[in-house]
């Protein structure tokens, strides 16, 4: 019982980290002042540039396939 728990154990790590290689699709803009970043859908922070292979930030490949249906939200906070 206890080997197959950690083959269990085991299993799901592997996941966890090849989970970012998995190519999640860019569903939302967000707007700065008066520019607009895409967001990662992992980590949901905004990136510098549009159709990017991956986040520069926490590595999760992206898809753009459907980026013309994006939805966008706007940034409330205030920047100096």
């Amino acid at each position: 019982m206890k080997v197959f728990l950690e083959e269990i154990f085991i299993m799901f790590v592997k996941k966890i980290e090849l989970d970012y290689r998995i190519p999640r699709r860019v569903t939302t803009i967000r707007k700065i002042t008066q520019y607009y970043f895409p967001v990662c859908p992992k980590c949901n922070c905004t990136m510098e540039r549009e159709y990017q292979s991956y986040c520069d930030r926490c590595g999760q490949a992206l898809r753009w396939k459907e980026f013309s249906f994006v939805k966008a939200s706007i940034d409330t906070k205030v920047y100096k």
